[in-house]
Parts: structure tokens; C-alpha cells; sequence
């Protein structure tokens, strides 16, 4: 939805700035060329600066309604200008010129800016046309919305995981590595030797050992195995 700007209308009102242009009207000027002044200036500040011819400067002043001013609470940008305007071109004294300059600068000072309200496209509309264009206001969004996911879909979205959280879960993948890999190798040759010390035992007619029993050296193959194992484990 376009917002038109707002706009510098001029300074708060204060009572003061109408004493002001009383004495301004009340000086004594100088004529000035008119021709110096039909270069306006384009920006806003330096419109705000510069001098206006002194008939241009009463014109403005002598035409302010006091009683609009003081209803909205704003005193013309322009009206700031022909005074600037009447003072500098004055014929008074220099003291009275500047003790009039520096009164219009402690009054400018104690003022701030005014500006109009912005306003948007849909002001002064009817209720029909105005769903409307809020409508292609939103699908307008919409398709650029749509037109955004288009272009960054093939873009990573994974989170990279922190430096300290990989380190973290590498050493305890290492550290049950080395944990589990002597015990399941040091019980498998513990159960898969029985079958080779049975085959011995067969065959050497020495005395078989009861199943209740324990049988020694399969417990030391098993705990030889799962000492290589880790200490491969710890090479590797």
C-alpha cells in the first residue's frame, strides 16, 4: 500500500512569532532587486534559509490569518522566511538587527518542526474500491513471497553444528568405541575357544571339565583378546 510523504508545513506556534512580525512590518527596508530573487530554491533547507525581496516579505506577512494560524497551531515556512527576510534587509540599527535576529532564533528554538500527516493511496476511496486494491496489495506480497522461497529453495538450511559439540560427540563415540569393542570381542573368543579347548580335550583324552565349572583358560583367551583389542583400539 503506497503512503504519499509527509510534507514541512512550517514551526509550532508560539505568541511570540506574532510580536515578531509586528516589529518586523514596523522596520525600516532597504529596496532590494527583485531580480536576486527569482531563483528559487528546490530544497526544503535551503528554501528555509534564504532571503525573499522585502515586498514579497510584507505581502506574506501582512496576508497571514492569525486566527487560522493559532486554530491549527502552525506558523508558515514561508512566513519564517519574510521575516528573516525584513530584518536582514532593515535599515535599523545593527544592535536592533541583531537583538531582533536573536530573538527569532530563541524562538525558533524553542519551537519544532510541523509537518503534515501522511496519508495513504486508499484515502478518500469507496469501501468496494478500497477491498480491492487491498486485495492486489496482498496477492502482490503474496507472489513475491512465493517468488523468494522460489529462489532460495536450493539453499542450505541445516544448522551447522557447533565446533565444541562435534569434538564433544567424537570423543565419547572414541571413548565407548574403545569400551565396547574389547568386551564383544573378549567374550566372543571367550565362548568360540570353548569349542577349540573341547576339540582338545577330546582328542587328548585329558579330563573334560564339568559345565558348572569355569574353565580358566578360556577366561584368559578372553582377556588376552580384549586387551589386543583395545590396545589396537588406542593405536588406531
Amino acid at each position: 500500500m503506497a503512503i504519499k510523504p509527509k510534507r514541512l508545513k512550517g514551526v509550532d506556534y508560539v505568541p511570540e512569532l506574532e510580536s515578531l512580525c509586528q516589529k518586523a512590518l514596523a522596520l525600516n527596508t532597504t529596496a532590494t532587486d527583485k531580480s536576486s530573487f527569482d531563483d528559487e530554491p528546490s530544497s526544503v533547507t535551503a528554501k528555509a534559509l534564504s532571503l525573499i525581496s522585502v515586498t514579497k516579505a510584507k505581502e506574506i506577512i501582512e496576508q497571514i490569518s492569525w486566527d487560522e494560524v493559532k486554530n491549527q497551531s502552525v506558523f508558515p515556512l514561508c512566513a519564517v522566511r519574510a521575516l528573516k527576510s525584513l530584518i536582514t534587509n532593515s535599515s535599523e540599527s545593527d544592535d536592533y538587527k541583531k537583538e531582533l535576529s536573536s530573538d527569532l532564533e530563541a524562538t525558533l528554538a524553542r519551537t519544532s518542526l510541523s509537518f503534515t500527516k501522511p496519508s495513504t493511496v486508499l484515502d478518500g476511496v469507496d469501501e468496494e474500491r478500497k477491498r480491492y486494491l487491498e486485495r492486489v496489495v496482498m496477492l502482490r506480497l503474496k507472489a513475491e513471497e512465493r517468488k523468494y522461497s522460489k529462489l532460495t529453495s536450493n539453499i542450505d538450511k541445516r544448522k551447522k553444528e557447533d565446533a565444541g559439540t562435534r569434538t564433544m560427540t567424537y570423543a565419547a563415540s572414541v571413548g565407548l568405541n574403545m569400551i565396547v569393542a574389547p568386551l564383544s570381542f573378549g567374550a566372543f573368543c571367550y565362548f568360540f575357544s570353548g569349542n577349540i579347548f573341547g576339540w582338545i580335550d577330546y582328542y587328548t583324552e585329558n579330563e573334560k571339565i564339568k559345565d558348572d565349572d569355569i574353565d580358566i583358560r578360556r577366561v584368559i583367551i578372553g582377556v588376552i583378546a580384549g586387551v589386543a583389542m583395545m590396545c589396537i583400539e588406542m593405536r588406531l
